[in-house]
């Protein structure tokens, strides 16, 4: 993307999310991306199920275009049952799409869900479109997913993308050791973050002792967090147990947990089991403009 920009090419990106349930890292780093994309003169336009996401989208400069309906491979049965359900549908609604858009120049198809990447890649292949995947981890939770069906569905429609795009080289790894993805075909390239200014920092400070005594966290105390939806995948049962070993070289260590989820309640449960009840917050969901205390 760099050398076409280099290159002075007019750049149409074709932004497809349609599987999101919510607002999360992965989406706040697509409002990230698309706001520099829009200053640097490409023109977006998103495709996603989900209405405040295209808010978003569209306060940034994006052009949007609501799905009528979501796909989600790894759902359970009933997903997976849908998901084959919806697949005539899919084909025919993103085939309108791409031939609609396939004219103009410079047209490149970014694809960050899981689901998306099977249905579309293949058909933007059909019509001649190069098309990017975001991958922000391992895979490895959800292929173990309804029977390994979306590992096999997921490999079929690698042959069809032209790079892959992750944040870290553990994520990279995973990817060839999983996948047997070529190197060749992967770019590591952290995610960006807004540098705050001088003026910024100081209401912070400001602010992060508020966000402290609001949730009755020592002041001494040496604090650990991760901000992430409450799920298996996410790894937070991992951090909790690992919060034990560095209690006994960091005393005055707390850690706090910020998200909501379905495996909160499993959460809790587990800090109590090993006597960290004192230790471990559950803030429950931090809107975005408080993200940053």
């Amino acid at each position: 993307m760099q050398f076409m920009l280099k290159k002075r090419r007019k750049i149409n990106l074709l932004l497809i999310d349609q599987d999101v349930a919510a607002i999360g890292g992965a989406e706040n780093i697509l409002n990230s991306l698309v706001g520099e994309f829009v200053k640097k003169g490409i023109a977006v336009k998103t495709v996603s199920n989900f209405r405040p996401f295209l808010q978003m989208q569209r306060a940034l400069g994006a052009k949007t275009t609501l799905t009528p309906t979501r796909m989600n491979i790894f759902g359970g049965l009933r997903g997976l049952f849908k998901f084959f359900l919806q697949l005539p549908w899919a084909f025919f609604w993103y085939g309108s799409l791409l031939r609609k858009y396939k004219k103009e120049s410079g047209l490149l198809v970014m694809i960050s869900g899981f689901s998306d990447k099977i249905v579309v890649s293949p058909i933007a292949n059909y019509f001649k479109i190069p098309v990017i995947w975001l991958e922000h981890s391992t895979l490895k939770p959800v292929f173990i997913r309804n029977f390994g069906l979306p590992k096999l569905f997921y490999k079929m429609a690698m042959k069809y993308q032209n790079l892959i795009i992750t944040p870290s080289l553990y994520s990279k790894e995973k990817l060839t050791e999983e996948l047997e993805v070529r190197e060749s075909d992967i770019f590591v390239i952290p995610n960006g973050l807004r540098i705050l200014t001088g003026n910024e920092v100081k209401i912070l400070k400001n602010k992060k002792l508020q966000f402290r005594r609001k949730f009755k966290i020592p002041k001494d105390s040496f604090v650990i967090g991760i901000m992430s939806r409450l799920q298996e995948e996410k790894g937070q049962d991992e951090l909790i147990r690992g919060f034990v070993k560095v209690k006994k070289k960091i005393t005055n260590a707390f850690l706090v947990v910020a998200g909501k989820g379905n495996e909160r309640e499993k959460l809790e449960t587990l800090s109590k089991d090993l006597g960290l009840s004192n230790e471990v917050l559950f803030t429950g969901f931090i809107d975005e403009n408080d993200k940053y205390k």
